[in-house]
């Protein structure tokens, strides 16, 4: 039986998108399939809309993998076709196992560090997640705010996890995650009408604290420098 499954977001046209996902994934070893991506152009009137017609697709184009990944039996690996990965099979499948085990909800591989005040903040959650990981100082914290520290102490499940997973703290970049089938099938109902492109979603979900959300201190994935299709995502100007 498959470990895990992969699923790689693709415009149809983009063909050149397609042969270097092809050849990164065959370098780590990782089988996949190509999901067709809904374009803007497909995108209709006959609902509410809160995005724009880019942000629209792109989220839609989600929805269908996380369809998809409702009827597996194994946990799913959602690409979009530029990332560029830092990780091989092996790698995958011990998350997998880790995800299966604890039954992790969602880790996220890949995320986007934009600018200086996001990789300083990125960097003191990875130390704060320390302190809850390990109940530490529940009160101090508190006396600032900080709740979750001291939440941490009842959550048992939270030290039996790697020292480099980070809870609760998804962010920016929706190019590279792995969730279980339950958690895709629940994802199917929320956000509809969408309000909330990709990543925001996610980063979103995470701070809920509904689901076991992890992400990994360091990104080991990537967005190679093709071009964008997002020119905005709001209504909003």
């Amino acid at each position: 039986m498959k470990k895990f499954e992969v699923l790689v977001i693709n415009v149809a046209s983009d063909n050149a998108r397609r042969i270097s996902m092809s050849e990164r994934l065959r370098q780590r070893n990782i089988d996949f399939r190509f999901v067709r991506a809904i374009e803007a152009k497909n995108i209709t009137n006959s609902e509410p809309r809160f995005l724009t017609s880019t942000a629209q697709a792109v989220w839609q184009s989600h929805l269908k993998c996380l369809l998809m990944a409702a009827e597996f039996s194994t946990p799913t690996l959602i690409l979009e076709d530029d990332a560029i990965l830092s990780f091989d099979e092996a790698k995958v499948k011990t998350l997998v196992a880790l995800m299966n085990s604890e039954r992790i909800d969602f880790i996220q591989l890949g995320f986007l560090d934009i600018n200086l005040a996001g990789r300083f903040s990125i960097k003191l959650r990875n130390l704060y997640s320390y302190f809850t990981r390990n109940s530490f100082l529940p009160s101090l914290f508190l006396i600032f705010g900080f709740k979750e520290v001291g939440r941490a102490s009842s959550q048992s499940w939270r030290k039996k996890l790697p020292n480099d997973f980070v809870v609760n703290d998804v962010r920016f970049g929706a190019h590279c995650y792995l969730v279980s089938p339950e958690f895709a099938k629940k994802m199917l109902s929320l956000n509809s009408p969408a309000f909330l492109p990709a990543d925001d979603f996610f980063v979103a979900l995470s701070r809920a604290k509904s689901f076991k959300m992890i992400r990994l201190k360091k990104s080991y994935s990537a967005q190679d420098d093709s071009p964008s299709a997002f020119s905005s995502r709001f209504l909003l100007k």
